[in-house]
């Protein structure tokens, strides 16, 4: 196939969507796949919507997924501009060519006759197509609107009244009647470029050999198809990519589903796991394999093996691959990535969590399997950094079921007092009215007053008191972690006690003796 050259062109009036992103990594996956160059390139031609920030939330989002470009902004190219707001004069040196050349005409019409135009041809041929009026003017005719200041646009020739075909990777041998193609505006009547005139023309200059894009673009295929043989270029290969459904079987849209990319970021979905849903969103590993990395994909992807038929956005397979991915992240990869979550809800700054990087993976890892976005690890491990906790109205329950629940609370408490531990043990009496001091300032995120000897060691002496006191082990698990935490869902109690450390042990059991 020669030397492969693929684009992504996005249009900076609006931030980066999931059709986008999947359109972009199919690109860059093909361009790697064969060797090739990924370029991207701008659409910046609607002044009055494109904007720096779209702009920025583009570029921000491609990066974020790890899809590098070869050629374009920040990175220039021997094809520049890879702006088209910069390419102006190129767009009009080839408009003026087709002038000359009868393959394109100014229409001088109103819009008011156009629409009378259009619904005349409904009713004629059953197609609300442009009449087609200004197409034979003659040249006196066109000079005297011209004189007398008639706005007008640009319209392309379509010439013929027979069939054209064009050859998609994905969709097959497809072909359109000419019949059914309208003359369509090329230059605005502020002499602006529209669409299809720019990415042809761009296409062709930039030597574009595979034009890799969503289904919606068909037909604006088949436009620039015809607009580039008339100029006499090379046309690219052309490969549609199927819808991105809802789960209705519908186009993806806003309603049905959070379609900014770094929505998705921001949420604390892992990249990674983004890359590898996107991917099999139209393509598919093997018959066997849903969890693959972007450079095994890139291996073996072939455009042929893209599918026909649209896939829908399965937000909860989403959830389950975003889960498989955090699962599969070391201890150390994990806090460095949920570590601006920390940071955001005020739970530790970066420089506590760097000197206690131990206990902070420790935590971590005792919730690492039950999550699936980083951003639902604050609430999980908020409780080891409070200094009051408010208990939730389960937690409450398992404290007040039963009368015998403060007797157990302090004989466990009396438990550990007696196992032979690491550090001191502070000795406090163990009375339900005891005067709980708890500090004013914000506790280091460290445990503190000691630490256990291990979590089997903890859960021992509390399977001990259990027996000693003829209750089920349950009735001793449930209280104690809604005295520790507030809730009554998480890891295994015993790590969280062993996380904790004795002084906040004690001052929590005490606090919730004194509650009840």
């Amino acid at each position: 196939m020669g030397h492969v050259r693929v684009r992504f062109a996005p249009s900076p009036t609006g931030p980066l969507h999931i059709g986008g992103a999947r359109t972009a990594l199919y690109n860059f996956m093909f361009a790697r796949s064969m060797g090739g160059h990924f370029i991207l390139r701008v659409d910046d031609t609607d002044k009055a919507r494109s904007s720096q920030e779209s702009l920025e939330n583009i570029l921000t989002g491609l990066q974020w997924l790890g899809i590098d470009w070869d050629e374009g902004p920040g990175k220039g190219g021997d094809f520049g501009p890879y702006f088209q707001s910069e390419r102006m004069d190129r767009y009009q040196e080839c408009v003026d060519r087709l002038l000359e050349e009868n393959k394109a005409y100014r229409c001088f019409c109103s819009p008011e006759r156009i629409q009378e135009g259009r619904e005349r041809m409904q009713k004629a041929c059953g197609l609300a197509m442009y009449d087609r009026s200004c197409r034979n003017l003659s040249p006196e005719e066109v000079q005297a609107k011209l004189a007398q200041g008639i706005p007008f646009t640009v319209r392309f020739a379509i010439q013929g009244e027979g069939k054209v075909q064009l050859q998609d990777q994905i969709k097959g041998l497809v072909e359109v009647d000419l019949r059914q193609m309208d003359d369509w505006v090329m230059l605005r009547a502020d002499g602006s470029p529209l669409y299809n005139l720019c990415s042809a023309i761009d296409d062709a200059d930039m030597e574009i050999t595979h034009i890799i894009r969503g289904e919606e673009h068909f037909m604006n295929g088949v436009k620039q198809m015809l607009l580039l043989q008339a100029l006499g270029k090379d046309v690219p290969e052309f490969a549609h990519l199927p819808l991105i459904l809802g789960k209705n079987g519908k186009k993806l849209s806003k309603r049905m589903a959070q379609t900014n990319l770094l929505d998705y970021r921001d949420q604390g979905y892992p990249a990674e796991a983004l890359v590898n849903f996107f991917t099999l969103l139209g393509w598919g590993f093997d018959a066997e394999r849903e969890i693959f990395s972007v450079e095994e994909a890139i291996g073996r992807f072939r455009l042929k093996d893209v599918g026909k038929s649209g896939s829908i956005l399965d937000e909860d397979k989403l959830a389950w691959m975003c889960g498989m991915y955090i699962r599969k992240q070391s201890r150390e990869d994990f806090l460095r990535n949920v570590t601006p979550w920390i940071v955001k809800e005020g739970l530790a700054s970066e420089e506590e969590i760097e000197g206690a990087k131990e206990w902070f993976a420790n935590i971590l890892a005792c919730d690492q399997e039950r999550v699936r976005k980083y951003e639902e690890i604050p609430s999980k491990i908020s409780h080891y950094f409070k200094n009051n906790l408010e208990y939730d109205k389960k937690a409450w329950k398992n404290l007040t079921k039963s009368e015998e629940i403060p007797g157990l609370l302090k004989a466990w408490l009396e438990s550990l007092h007696s196992l032979r531990l690491p550090g001191s043990w502070p000795r406090r009496p163990v009375e339900a009215d005891t005067q709980v001091l708890l500090p004013t300032d914000k506790e280091a995120p460290t445990p503190s007053g000691g630490v256990f000897s291990s979590p089997k060691e903890l859960e021992d002496a509390a399977r001990a008191v259990a027996e000693a006191k003829g209750v089920g082990f349950g009735k001793m698990v449930h209280p104690i972690r809604a005295a520790l935490t507030g809730t009554t869902m998480g890891p295994s109690l015993f790590d969280i006690v062993y996380l904790l450390g004795k002084e906040k042990v004690e001052t929590r059991i005490l606090s919730a003796l004194k509650a009840l």
